[in-house]
């Protein structure tokens, strides 16, 4: 094929084109805040014409409620990890350490999310507690804590006030500067560690 010859553009089907303007608003959002992007440099990014992305995201918030929406449904949960053959302290530690790299890789949007429950948007604030109530679940699964009705309902309360404090640590790391991520790894792992063992029944 020479030079002056180009192979032909494949055409995009509709899912395609619009995970195209997903990735490419998913990466402005990293680097701005939610009021310095536009349409027009989000269809900038991603090569196609703001029309096209009116086609299909009515406007900028829907966007960017599918970028938070792939940011949550990829968080890799500090409690996730329950590999055999290790102790709850190490399969925490290095779920710890995962959960904080994931957070590393968009900080300024988790911190967006986190802080003002993603613009002040309903549906992302919902999408946020969901994904705090797995979260906390996931506690009581690592420690091996099992309750039913009312109790569970208390355990998760409980579970979520470990969750919160390991966000307050996180928004400490990456707004403030005041601890590095070596220093929040270590308090979270020792603050569920703490909790787990409080919420233990007495064997």
């Amino acid at each position: 094929m020479s030079a002056n010859q180009q192979r032909p553009r494949r055409r995009l089907d509709p899912e395609e084109r619009a995970g195209l303007i997903i990735d490419a608003a998913a990466e402005l959002f990293r680097e701005r805040p939610y009021g310095q992007v536009s349409i027009d440099d989000i269809a900038a990014k991603a090569g196609v014409t703001r029309g096209l992305i009116g086609h299909y995201f009515d406007k900028k918030r829907n966007l960017y409620v599918e970028v938070v929406r792939r940011m949550i449904r990829g968080q890799k949960f500090p409690f996730a990890d329950t590999d055999e053959g290790s102790s709850i302290e190490e399969r925490l530690s290095r779920g710890v350490r995962e959960w904080l790299d994931w957070i590393e890789e968009f900080p300024d949007l988790y911190l967006d999310v986190l802080t003002a429950g993603g613009i002040g948007d309903a549906e992302i604030r919902a999408l946020s507690e969901r994904s705090r109530e797995v979260g906390a679940k996931k506690i009581l699964d690592i420690g091996g804590i099992t309750a039913r009705g009312k109790e569970r309902e208390r355990l998760i309360g409980e579970a979520r006030l470990i969750s919160g404090y390991a966000e307050l640590l996180v928004m400490q790391w990456l707004e403030y500067r005041r601890f590095t991520k070596d220093e929040v790894h270590e308090r979270i792992v020792r603050a569920t560690m703490d909790g787990i063992a409080a919420m233990r029944p007495e064997r």
